[in-house]
């Protein structure tokens, strides 16, 4: 990084993504207890999309995020924020938030993760299945963001996350249905193909056809 002697860089009007991420970020600091000093920097080199690193001299917690690589990952993916494939800012930053929490606040949740699902990958997309660390994170995204529906397709790993620390939105079927009311006709479809989750229009409430009590 250049360090400028007379010149401030600020960036004004962000995109709305990054303040929704900022503000559940915040959330979850907030409801969890957790004093943190976490920066935000945009890195238009790096060949990934975002990635965590701490600042031992100023003792800040950094999150690093590539815009052009998430907007051309975006570009060739059926993705949308809130379901289990996003590759907009709004989900890269809350995906190095949970690295961050499993590497410094967390340092026990990957070898805890690892002992209770020795065997029981849960590759919710293409990302989550790289690595252990980056499943915990891509999971862990699904559960601040939208725990519901990690409740849905994966009750063990939402217990599992609960026990970790608190989501920043509420678990509840009316709050899962109006994110899904807002999902584009495509992404409903890959939810009901891939993950068997529809809502029951009748009973306004989402249903896991997969479970043999819901099943036709």
């Amino acid at each position: 990084m250049y360090k400028f002697r007379h010149i401030s860089v600020f960036i004004d009007n962000v995109e709305q993504d990054v303040m929704k991420a900022f503000i559940i970020i915040d959330t979850v600091l907030k409801k969890n207890g957790w004093n943190l000093d976490i920066e935000v920097h945009y890195d238009y080199l790096s060949e990934e999309l975002g990635y965590y690193v701490y600042n031992c001299k100023k003792k800040k917690h950094c999150l690093f995020v590539n815009p052009i690589r998430c907007y051309q990952e975006s570009d060739d993916k059926c993705y949308y924020p809130q379901y289990t494939e996003d590759y907009s800012i709004f989900s890269v930053l809350i995906h190095e938030f949970v690295h961050l929490l499993s590497y410094t606040v967390l340092p026990k949740m990957l070898d805890d993760y690892k002992h209770t699902f020795p065997t029981e990958r849960l590759y919710i997309n293409e990302y989550a299945s790289m690595n252990l660390s980056d499943e915990v994170a891509e999971i862990g995204t699904l559960y601040i963001v939208n725990p519901y529906f990690l409740k849905l397709i994966a009750v063990k790993h939402w217990k599992w996350f609960q026990k970790q620390f608190k989501s920043s939105q509420p678990c509840s079927p009316q709050y899962f249905t109006s994110i899904y009311n807002d999902w584009p006709a495509a992404i409903k479809e890959k939810c009901a193909t891939k993950w068997s989750v529809v809502i029951d229009q009748e009973k306004n409430k989402p249903v896991y056809l997969a479970d043999p009590k819901t099943a036709c």
